[in-house]
């Protein structure tokens, strides 16, 4: 996907995409804090739609998160310039 990258485009694209899966990681993992805690606290139960909607709204943050992994690991494999 990429073409040859410097070492400064390929060190600054590799921040970029971190900070970007940090992001994501970071607002899955406050989602499923919150629906742990709501479970714990009974104000919620495992299965009901909240529950449910706090998991489905999650799922495409992970996949976000995970293709920016991906667009990392193949910034690392491209060639140099």
């Amino acid at each position: 996907m990429f073409g040859k990258l410097t070492p400064l485009e390929r060190s600054t694209l590799a921040s970029k995409l971190s900070r970007g899966a940090h992001a994501f990681f970071e607002s899955a993992d406050a989602i499923g804090h919150t629906a742990l805690y709501m479970e714990k606290t009974g104000k919620i139960i495992v299965g009901d739609d909240v529950w449910n909607g706090l998991w489905n709204h999650r799922e495409p943050i992970v996949a976000a998160m995970y293709e920016l992994h991906e667009l990392l690991d193949e910034a690392d494999a491209a060639p140099g310039a």
